[in-house]
């Protein structure tokens, strides 16, 4: 009786062990070395890359959520969500 103890005590303290280990090497999460690079945005700016995959960050902007509706002919003309703009300033007109 007390052999089979100390038998399934060890079975015991071995398959804890290999569960710890497994939990330590195979749970982990990966981890990613971007390279420094940097992209220059239209409005002069530049972004890095970022996130799991390295790809650039966004330029800054703003969205643009422009849709025209017409009721009487039944159609409406919408831009893509991603579609962003960039502020752009006049300093003085000429003409």
């Amino acid at each position: 009786m007390r052999k089979t103890i100390i038998k399934l005590g060890i079975i015991f303290l071995v398959l804890s062990a290999g569960y710890f280990v497994w939990l330590k090497v195979y749970n982990e999460p990966s981890r990613v070395a971007c390279t420094m690079e940097a992209k220059l945005c239209p409005d002069g700016s530049a972004v890095g890359r970022t996130g799991p995959s390295c790809e650039f960050a966004a330029c800054p902007g703003y969205a643009l959520n422009l849709e025209y509706k017409n009721t009487d002919y039944g159609f409406s003309v919408a831009l893509p969500d991603n579609w962003t703009g960039y502020t752009v300033s006049i300093d003085r007109w000429t003409g």
